[in-house]
């Protein structure tokens, strides 16, 4: 599932290219993906302008002047494509192996497009409630990149877990838009052991972690995500952070830190984990 880089990038992306652009159209060519299409949901933007698109943990927000707002969740598989010109184009669409009946969105504007693609179902477009709120973003943690995001809020909000600290960042409701890999390499940068109870963790290595957490966001969102299986940008282009991994996916590899084999792989809730077994304690 795209994680908070691979969505940012997606972001930046589609706000090149839509903001300040009037909606068309938008058509629906199906009932639901992840949940059921909300009525009007193919109306309500016709005719008015893209103000800015933001970004909530791993979610996309469209504001628009009427004040409604658009809600994207790519899910495990879900993909923006950008541009009118690819919508009948077939061989754009052989080459990036996309099935364009699984085209369930496509939002129009006078001269460019944006296409929501997925094949799995998992992701969603929807409103934002008339107070700009919505229960999938009602319980989100902190921006990691945010001011507000530091060791100090951690160890608060931490303090007395017997929960993995692997586990914790997992959860959005400590701080929206970790997932798998980005919670094992920034564990790797601030030499924590994935398995260490979260609540036993020293405020100084806290400190180490929320920073290690910033630089490795920031260090993949200019490499333009992870690119495993699904994931593309919004014109086609894969992600390269996937070549900068320390331990993700590396079991059994040396590690760049000590130079030793001690990359190990273990499951926690269900969730595969990568570490090194000199390096983080």
């Amino acid at each position: 599932m795209p994680e908070l880089p691979e969505v940012e990038t997606v972001r930046r992306g589609l706000a090149d290219l839509i903001e300040g652009r009037s909606f068309k159209s938008i058509q629906l060519n199906r009932k639901d993906i992840r949940f059921p299409m909300r009525d009007g949901l193919g109306d309500v933007a016709r005719g008015q302008t893209v103000t800015h698109v933001g970004r909530r943990g791993k979610y996309m927000i469209i504001e628009l002047d009427g004040a409604k707002r658009l809600l994207i969740h790519l899910g495990m598989s879900g993909r923006l494509i950008l541009g009118a010109d690819v919508m009948a184009d077939e061989l754009f669409y052989q080459k990036q192996q996309i099935n364009p009946r699984h085209n369930h969105v496509i939002m129009t504007f006078n001269d460019a497009a944006v296409i929501y693609n997925d094949p799995r179902r998992f992701g969603m477009v929807d409103l934002l409630d008339p107070d700009g709120g919505h229960y999938l973003l009602a319980h989100l943690g902190p921006e990691p990149l945010a001011n507000e995001f530091d060791g100090h809020w951690l160890a608060q909000r931490l303090r007395f877990s017997k929960t993995s600290i692997k586990e914790k960042l997992l959860d959005q409701n400590l701080v929206a838009g970790i997932g798998n890999i980005y919670a094992s390499e920034s564990l790797h940068l601030a030499g924590i052991n994935p398995k260490r109870k979260a609540g036993n963790i020293a405020l100084a290595r806290l400190v180490n972690l929320a920073e290690a957490i910033r630089n490795t966001l920031q260090r993949a969102i200019e490499a333009g995500g992870s690119s495993l299986k699904d994931y593309r940008g919004v014109r086609g282009a894969p992600g390269y952070f996937q070549h900068q991994f320390n331990v993700y996916d590396r079991a059994g590899e040396m590690c760049r830190s000590c130079g030793k084999d001690n990359i190990r792989k273990i499951q926690q809730s269900g969730r595969a984990s990568y570490y090194c077994a000199a390096c983080q304690r």
